[in-house]
């Protein structure tokens, strides 16, 4: 197995992931970088985007590498340290917070029925 194997799952699944949070101002390409093995989106670096984007993204970045242990029977558990942090108060935070809950609580039913998302 090369790290291509791994990877285009695991970009698979990030790219899902943070289209369903619907990330503000994100075209949609997302990726996990091949070098640093940090996310990007719209080719912009994780230290590039702003704090709610970026708690955003870490979350999703999570919730990809819990799902690809769960696809490929890998020990999985995923603790998440201060998830509300650098949100801001205004409204497009708060939704943006929302929606993230919202895939990881979906995520999480689907695996307790049986469904576990494929890349």
């Amino acid at each position: 197995m090369n790290l291509d194997d791994v990877l285009d799952p695991v970009n698979n699944l990030f790219r899902r992931i943070v289209g369903g949070i619907e990330l503000p101002n994100a075209t949609g390409l997302a990726r996990i970088d091949r070098d640093t093995m940090r996310p990007r989106v719209d080719d912009q670096r994780f230290s590039q985007r702003g704090g709610g984007a970026r708690a955003a993204l870490s979350i999703a970045y999570s919730l990809t590498l819990l799902n690809y242990t769960l696809q490929n029977a890998l020990p999985s558990l995923l603790m998440v340290d201060s998830p509300q942090k650098n949100y801001g108060a205004n409204e497009l935070d708060k939704a943006l917070s929302y929606r993230v809950y919202r895939r990881f609580l979906d995520l999480m039913q689907q695996r307790d029925d049986g469904v576990i998302p494929q890349s």
